[in-house]
């Protein structure tokens, strides 16, 4: 999985998407996905995942990824 570092619409609007679909198993593979983006737009869509997705994992992943754009740390090499 990976994503591009530049913004791309189109790419954003898909994981948003995801981010709001009725399967949690999608919603939280979109969580996922924003980690190889790191994007700041996203930060509305995954503080709502983080503060009510019914889903555990989906919260607690969210949380980390907006964490992960609001304290960018390098990628290990």
């Amino acid at each position: 999985m990976g994503g591009p570092e530049a913004f791309d619409q189109q790419v954003f609007d898909a994981i948003s998407a995801g981010l709001t679909d009725a399967s949690a198993v999608v919603r939280h593979k979109a969580v996922l996905a924003v980690f190889y983006t790191r994007w700041p737009r996203f930060l509305p869509l995954l503080e709502d995942v983080a503060a009510g997705d019914p889903y555990g994992a989906a919260r607690t992943d969210a949380a980390l990824a907006a964490d992960s754009i609001r304290n960018p740390q390098p990628y290990p090499s």
